[in-house]
């Protein structure tokens, strides 16, 4: 069984070892919603700053770690913007991941941008002629503005039982959902 199974089983099966799996993940589990709490006060205070951008920005983003079909939306989002006349650009992290090829062979004549930070990619697409840009996977970053925020959940990977990194696969709780539009 490999590291990924065990995850998958401690994150969604069944059974008293994996109850306790979850239970001896607790404090870690408790650290990390704290971590991510406290982020997001800070943001919502003003303490950790939030830029605005030259350009509107739509950002398509998940509460969950792994696939809800981020990438595909993103996609789909900036061909319809261009199809209503606008220049929008895909803006991403770039984790070494495929993304940028998918966006590349789904919308050839949308340009991608890979930069970690995502307020100067936003500003870089800005220079190039975009009029808007879509960032792929930007719920939480929060240092740049966005004019909408679309969250996607996985209806096949949904729980009642929400449990934070490491005990279980979400980023956030799911009142972040509040800042979503």
């Amino acid at each position: 069984m490999s590291v990924q199974d065990v995850v998958q089983r401690i994150w969604y099966g069944d059974g008293k070892l994996v109850a306790a799996s979850r239970l001896a993940l607790l404090p870690a589990e408790r650290l990390f919603g704290g971590v991510v709490g406290l982020r997001d006060i800070l943001y919502d205070v003003g303490w950790l700053p939030s830029h605005d951008a030259a350009i509107p920005v739509v950002s398509i983003g998940n509460l969950t770690v792994g696939g809800t079909g981020k990438t595909p939306v993103a996609a789909w989002v900036a061909s319809g913007l261009a199809a209503r006349g606008a220049q929008p650009a895909v803006v991403l992290r770039g984790y070494g991941d495929d993304e940028p090829l998918v966006h590349e062979r789904l919308n050839p004549s949308i340009p991608v941008i890979v930069n970690p930070d995502r307020t100067r990619a936003v500003a870089i697409a800005a220079a190039r002629g975009a009029t808007i840009a879509v960032l792929d996977d930007g719920f939480q970053h929060r240092a740049i503005r966005r004019d909408a925020d679309i969250v996607l959940v996985s209806a096949d990977r949904w729980t009642p039982d929400v449990r934070v990194l490491p005990a279980g696969p979400w980023r956030e709780p799911l009142t972040a959902l509040r800042r979503a539009t």
